[in-house]
């Protein structure tokens, strides 16, 4: 049956905004992962239709290239593959610059069939005060991309797949010079490929985290093996989390005076220079940890993951107040996962600095204590003033008796019950008189029974 519209001799610009977002909503079938070649094309059946794709209600962009099918597809006005030709690229910049506010943009590629440093400038000045999310997993993004990236005054998240640096010259990247500040950006991630000149991409690297003093993180993935890869982050960013990975023969250097928080993984040593407000590292299985010059003295140090070697433990340096060991800590040292504690904790306290140790349910209920080690190791464990318990009340029965021979064995003068729900300390005792442990093993049961 012929179409009423039709017949009037209307075109598709005349239909109802209802029925196009119903045709938009079939054909895309609400995903743009599976449907950004639909999305292209349904903008520019018309000027009506395009004008209604820049509509508010289109804030949010994920794209991925390219689609299941497509790979093999031939171009038709250049005869390349789809795969390889820049119309996708163009049709892609063109959609967003017709795009009244872009809030979120996620662009994703493999092949390097779509780069980020071919969005056109009318792309970037489009978003550049909308954009509040950014995922770029197509690359790699280099200082020409950050400095389009650093006019998005508004950006609260950044999520860069690979940062390939290539040595930039002094004023190759300067936004600074433009009176550029991301002032709301809170979280960066990403992945960084250096391929020459380590100390140029450095600074570079540190111009960029000039521009963002509100970070609370930064996600650092380091690509590529480096003897010595050095993130130097500005003195003005204060009171911030650092996570970094890297390959298992790496090692990293971070100077970074307002540092809070550092979590190392997969690599092979992590040095931490000139970080006087740093109060917690955190470490998975191996890493060797260095503080250098000019760090706190109050570090809290856990330690994280199954496959420890025992010989690491003794490299743990001074400066290290508090240890806190989680449920998976230890459990390859024997087939039993058991841990005897005067010859673990004598290993892990050679430097005698530690003060503090906080053990969860899953640490305690593998600890066991062999006594006629106990004179022969002579563990240095006399220096815990402080026990902090991560315990639930209902686990309080099944560790009450390591926790109690913990307290005789090491002269602890406080132990704090910690919940592990909300880290709220829900009980504290204070050291009097403990004739014998199973005093303080009584105590703990009767706090049990009251709970």
């Amino acid at each position: 049956m012929e179409s009423p519209c039709v017949r009037r001799g209307n075109g598709w610009s005349d239909l109802p905004l209802d029925i196009f977002y119903k045709i938009f909503e079939l054909s895309c079938n609400g995903s743009f992962k599976r449907s950004l070649v639909p999305f292209l094309a349904l903008s520019g059946v018309c000027t009506s239709w395009r004008s209604n794709t820049s509509r508010r209600c289109f804030q949010r962009l994920n794209i991925f290239w390219p689609l299941p099918g497509l790979e093999a597809k031939l171009c038709s006005k250049h005869k390349r593959e789809l795969l390889h030709c820049d119309c996708i690229q163009a049709s892609i910049s063109a959609l967003i610059s017709r795009l009244q506010e872009v809030h979120t943009l996620k662009f994703h590629s493999v092949h390097k069939a779509l780069q980020a440093s071919k969005l056109t400038d009318s792309a970037w000045i489009n978003m550049a005060s909308s954009l509040r999310e950014l995922d770029i997993g197509a690359g790699p993004v280099n200082f020409q991309v950050l400095e389009r990236i650093s006019s998005c005054i508004n950006l609260e998240s950044l999520k860069i797949g690979c940062l390939s640096v290539m040595a930039p010259e002094s004023d190759e990247f300067a936004p600074e010079a433009r009176g550029v500040v991301l002032s709301k950006l809170h979280t960066l991630a990403m992945g960084v490929s250096y391929t020459a000149a380590p100390r140029m991409q450095h600074k570079g690297m540190e111009k960029f985290l000039e521009l963002c003093p509100k970070l609370e993180i930064i996600k650092l993935v380091v690509q590529g093996r480096h003897s010595a890869f050095i993130l130097e982050v500005p003195a003005s960013l204060r009171n911030f989390v650092l996570h970094v990975r890297a390959d298992q023969t790496s090692k990293v250097v971070v100077v970074a005076p307002g540092i809070a928080k550092l979590e190392a993984m997969d690599m092979r040593k992590v040095v931490v220079d000139s970080a006087a407000c740093l109060k917690r590292v955190v470490l998975w299985p191996n890493i060797m940890l260095q503080l250098g010059n000019n760090c706190s003295t109050q570090v809290e140090l856990a330690l994280r993951g199954l496959h420890w070697e025992r010989y690491r433990l003794r490299e743990i340096p001074s400066g290290v107040k508090r240890i806190c060991l989680g449920d998976d800590f230890g459990q390859t040292f024997s087939k039993s996962g058991k841990l005897e504690f005067y010859s673990l904790f004598s290993t892990m306290f050679p430097g005698g600095s530690v003060e503090e140790l906080e053990l969860t349910t899953g640490v305690l209920s593998r600890v066991w204590y062999d006594e006629e080690r106990r004179f022969s190791v002579q563990p240095s464990t006399r220096t815990i003033k402080h026990v902090f318990l991560v315990v639930a009340e209902d686990d309080i029965k099944a560790i009450a008796k390591a926790a109690s021979n913990l307290v005789y064995s090491c002269g602890v003068q406080c132990v704090s019950m910690i919940s592990p729900r909300d880290n709220r300390e829900v009980w504290r005792w204070q050291r009097t008189h403990l004739p014998d442990p199973t005093s303080f093993e009584s105590l703990l049961l009767g706090e049990s029974t009251r709970s």
